[in-house]
């Protein structure tokens, strides 16, 4: 009987420990999965788990009104990032972050007007918002645009410009 007590008092916080750690890690999986971002090509829409879903139009050439935002040796482009609003709560638009690269360099934004949102963006709604980059004058090659919401991992919008 004395073993069988003993057994008992070991095992139960062990077999306890066990469990929780299992259910634990099995909730850490679940919340990655539902961040987990990816690649898609340009125009494509990309929709996380939660049912927030993203959009990159493929980028055309953009002359920007103020002539000193772009030098001499450089191009701009604008595209549209969409944000489609499919979750049960509000998305903050100035949460969702945005950047370009040009055969693997960066290709800085251009901050003009219309460029920086602030709006909440409610379930069920989407909001369409302009993103403008320059590169050098004649770059061509692989273009990469990521989108990252919040906490979520990124996504990768892919195409080519030239």
């Amino acid at each position: 009987m004395w073993p069988w007590v003993l057994l008992a008092v070991v095992m139960v916080p062990i077999i306890g420990f066990v469990g929780c750690t299992a259910l634990l890690a099995g909730g850490v999986a679940a919340v990655d999965e539902a961040r987990k971002g990816g690649t898609v090509a340009l125009g494509d829409t990309f929709t996380y788990q939660s049912g927030l879903a993203l959009n990159v139009a493929i980028p055309k050439p953009y002359r920007p009104d103020n002539q000193f935002e772009l030098q001499r040796d450089e191009v701009g482009y604008e595209t549209t990032v969409t944000i489609t609003n499919g979750t049960d709560k509000p998305v903050g638009a100035a949460l969702i972050t945005k950047n370009a690269t040009l055969n693997g360099q960066p290709a800085p934004e251009l901050f003009g007007d219309g460029t920086l949102a602030t709006q909440d963006i409610a379930p069920g709604q989407s909001l369409a918002l302009p993103f403008r980059f320059k590169t050098a004058d004649g770059a061509r090659g692989p273009l990469q645009i990521a989108v990252t919401d919040t906490f979520n991992e990124p996504v990768f919008f892919n195409g080519n410009i030239g």
